[in-house]
C-alpha cells in the first residue's frame, strides 16, 4: 500500500498551501493531490490548511464547491473499483476490498462530506470482517460467519444474514464482545454490506441439525457445516470418534454377553436412524429399576455408539420442559434422544402420558417469534432411550401412551464394574454408529427384514405400535450383530417379555381389572348401610354402584370416567338402561339414586 510518506518522498506534495494564490488553489492538480492521499487523517489535515488559505484569498465558497465535486467523483470511482483493501494484520481471510472504508488495526472509518462539513464515521474501533457465507440446504436461508479481533485474538461468530442488515439487529453483536452501539450500528451495517458485496466471500452448504439430509447423514458426510443455535454446538461436536474402536468393541461385546439389557440398549440406539427409513413413528424404550443396577452406565453404552457419552453431551439431562425436549428432538432429528433419570421431572407432569404422546408424534407446535411471525414447525424421527426408578406409564395410562413405550424392568445389574466401564466409554466412543450406517442394506431390504420380524411379533397378540417399535429394534440388532459385533442377534424369546399384549395396552381392560379389585376390596360398602355405595346381585354377578362413588374412585386412580364408560359399554361389562344411557335410576334400600350396573363379575357370597 502506498503511504503518505511515500508520496511526500516522491515530491507529490512539494508545495506550501499558505503560498498558493487564487488561481493555484483552484487548479485541478491540487484536488488530485488531496485525493491521492491514502490516509484519511492526513487528507483531512491538508483540506483544513487549504480551506483556511482559500478563506484568506476569499475563494472559500468556490474551493468548497470544487472540493465537493472532486470528492463525489472520487467516492464514485472508489465504489466502482472497490479500491480500498482491508489492512488488518493476519486476518482469517486476506485481500478483501472495502470500498470507501479504511480498515486498519486501529478501526474501520470512512470520511464523508467536504470542507468544514467533513465527517469521520467510525463503523467499529477494532477489526471485523465476514469470512464465510453459510447457505442452509433445507431452508435456503443464509448466515454469515464473522471474525473479529478482540482481547489479542481472532474470534468467530455465526449469525443470521438479517441480523447484520439492520441497526436494531446488529447491536446484538455486542453480546459477543463486538464494540457496536446504537450510534455506530448504521455504519457497521454499511461496512459489512460493502465488504460482502465487493468480494466473493466463500460459500459453504450448511445445516442446523443432525441426521439424514437426503441420502447423507450429518455430521458423517463431512460436507455440511453447522449453522444452528450456539446452544447445540456442543451436542453437534459431541458426535465424533475418539479413542480406539477396538477397545470400545471389546467392551461392548463383553457387555452384550453379560446382559440382555445391554443388547436392547445398543439395538435401540442403532435403531434410531432407521425410523425414517422404515416409515414408522418415533418410540420410547424405558429402562427402569432400583438404584445400583447400572442404568446410567447402560445409557452411556448406548450413547457411545454415536459420540461422547458424558452427561450434557450425548446423554441429556431430563431436567427440562416439554419445549426443551422438543428443541433437542428437532436437533437430534434421527439420532437417539438418550435421557437419564426421568423421575427428576416427575413434579412437572401429572403423569407422562401427554409427554409420551407428544414426543412420539414427531412434530412440534407452531409458536410465534418474539420479533413477529411464526417459527418453523420442527419434526424428528428419534428413538428415545430413557432411564428411571419406576415405570414411565401407569396402570391408568391411556392405550396411546402404553402403545408407544417398550418398558424394560432391570431386575438384575447391567455391568459388573460400573466405574471401570464408564471410564472406558468416556475414553473410547463414536465409531460404531458410522460403521453401522456404512453397511446398511437398501431401504427395500430393510423394510423386507422389518416386515418379517413384524409379522412374527404380531402373532403373539400384541398391538401394531408395540410390534413396530420392537421390530425396528430387532432389525437394528440383526445388522449390528453381523456387521459390527460379529456375534449372536437377539431372539424372539429374549424380547417378547418386553412386548405388551393388546389387553395390557387396552385401558378399558386394565380399568375393568382395577374395578373388579376395587369392588372386592370394598365389599363392606355393598353390604351395610354405613357409607352405602350400592348393592350386589350374587346370583347374576351384577354390582350396582353409585355413579358419584365410582366416578370419584376412577378419577382418583387416574382413569377417565367418560372415556372408559363408552368402552365398557362396547364390551358389555356395563349394562345400558332402556334409553341406551350408562346411568340407571333405581331405588335401593329406599334410596333412589343414579347407579352404574357392572356385569360379568365373579361374585362369591361369604356365608
Amino acid at each position: 500500500m502506498i503511504t503518505t510518506e511515500d508520496l511526500e518522498e516522491a515530491g507529490f506534495f512539494d508545495f506550501d498551501p499558505e503560498k498558493l494564490d487564487k488561481e493555484e488553489i483552484l487548479e485541478e492538480k491540487i484536488f488530485e493531490r488531496i485525493f491521492a492521499i491514502p490516509s484519511s487523517t492526513d487528507r483531512i489535515r491538508l483540506i483544513g490548511k487549504l480551506t483556511e488559505q482559500a478563506e484568506r484569498l476569499r475563494v472559500k465558497t468556490t474551493f468548497k464547491a470544487l472540493l465537493r465535486e472532486y470528492q463525489s467523483d472520487f467516492a464514485q470511482k472508489r465504489r466502482q473499483s472497490g479500491s480500498n483493501t482491508i489492512q488488518f494484520t493476519s486476518p482469517p481471510l486476506q485481500g478483501l476490498k472495502c470500498g470507501e472504508w479504511e480498515a486498519t488495526d486501529s478501526g474501520i472509518i470512512k470520511i464523508v462530506g467536504s470542507g468544514a462539513d467533513l465527517k469521520r464515521l467510525v463503523a467499529c474501533p477494532h477489526p471485523i470482517i465476514p469470512i464465510e457465507r453459510l447457505q442452509n440446504v433445507e431452508t435456503d436461508t443464509e448466515k454469515i460467519k464473522l471474525s473479529y479481533f478482540k482481547d489479542s485474538s481472532w474470534k468467530n461468530v455465526t449469525v443470521d444474514r438479517s441480523m447484520i442488515a439492520t441497526r436494531t439487529g446488529i447491536v446484538k453483536l455486542s453480546d459477543f464482545g463486538v464494540d457496536v452501539t446504537s450510534e455506530s450500528a448504521k455504519d457497521l451495517v454499511s461496512y459489512l454490506g460493502d465488504v460482502i458485496n465487493l468480494n466473493d466471500i466463500p460459500l459453504t452448504r450448511s445445516i442446523t441439525r443432525l441426521g439424514w439430509v437426503h441420502d447423507k447423514f450429518v455430521p458423517f458426510d463431512g460436507e455440511l457445516a453447522f449453522d444452528g443455535d450456539q446452544e447445540f454446538k456442543t451436542l453437534f461436536d459431541s458426535v465424533r470418534e475418539h479413542g480406539k474402536f477396538e477397545t470400545w468393541l471389546e467392551e461392548a461385546r463383553r457387555l452384550r454377553a453379560y446382559s440382555v439389557y445391554n443388547r436392547l440398549l445398543l439395538a435401540a440406539s442403532f435403531a434410531s436412524p432407521l425410523v425414517s427409513l422404515l416409515g414408522i413413528s418415533p418410540f420410547i424404550v424405558h429402562f427402569w429399576g432400583g438404584t445400583g443396577v447400572g442404568k446410567t452406565v447402560g445409557l452411556m453404552l448406548a450413547a457411545s455408539v454415536w459420540g461422547d457419552p458424558k452427561q450434557g453431551k450425548m446423554v441429556r439431562s431430563l431436567n427440562s420442559t416439554q419445549v426443551g425436549m422438543e428443541r433437542n428432538s428437532v436437533f437430534l432429528h434421527d439420532l437417539p434422544f438418550i435421557g437419564d433419570e426421568l423421575q427428576i421431572v416427575k413434579s412437572n407432569f401429572d403423569n407422562f402420558d401427554k409427554l409420551i404422546m407428544y414426543l412420539c408424534e414427531g412434530v412440534g407446535r407452531g409458536r410465534g417469534r418474539s420479533g413477529g411471525g411464526i417459527e418453523a414447525i420442527g419434526n424428528w424421527n428419534c428413538a428415545y432411550i430413557f432411564s428411571g426408578e419406576e415405570p414411565i406409564t401407569k396402570s391408568s395410562s391411556g392405550g396411546g401412551a402404553k402403545n408407544r413405550v417398550i418398558e424394560v424392568e432391570c431386575a438384575s445389574s447391567l455391568v459388573k464394574d460400573g466405574n471401570r466401564t464408564a471410564n472406558l466409554l468416556r475414553d473410547n466412543y463414536g465409531f460404531a454408529g458410522k460403521r453401522f450406517l456404512e453397511v446398511l442394506p437398501t431401504t427395500k431390504e430393510l423394510r423386507d427384514l422389518y416386515q418379517t420380524f413384524h409379522a412374527e411379533i404380531m402373532t403373539t397378540g400384541t398391538t401394531e405400535k408395540q410390534a413396530m417399535a420392537m421390530s425396528a429394534i430387532m432389525v437394528a440388532d440383526e445388522i449390528a450383530s453381523v456387521e459390527v459385533f460379529g456375534d449372536k442377534a437377539l431372539e424372539f424369546a429374549e424380547v417378547l417379555p418386553y412386548v405388551m399384549s393388546a389387553s395390557d395396552v387396552d385401558v378399558a381392560t386394565r380399568a375393568y381389572e382395577w374395578v373388579c379389585d376395587w369392588v372386592a376390596q370394598n365389599m363392606a360398602h355393598f353390604r351395610t348401610d354405613q357409607e352405602f355405595w350400592g348393592e350386589m346381585d350374587f346370583e347374576r354377578g351384577y354390582c350396582w354402584v353409585l355413579k358419584s362413588v365410582l366416578e370419584k374412585a376412577m378419577r382418583e386412580n387416574g382413569y377417565d370416567y367418560r372415556a372408559i364408560m363408552s368402552k365398557w359399554a362396547e364390551s358389555d361389562v356395563i349394562e345400558r338402561n332402556s334409553q341406551g344411557k350408562f346411568v340407571h335410576q333405581r331405588v335401593i334400600r329406599s334410596i333412589k339414586a343414579s347407579y352404574i350396573k357392572l356385569t360379568k363379575l365373579t361374585l362369591v357370597e361369604k356365608r
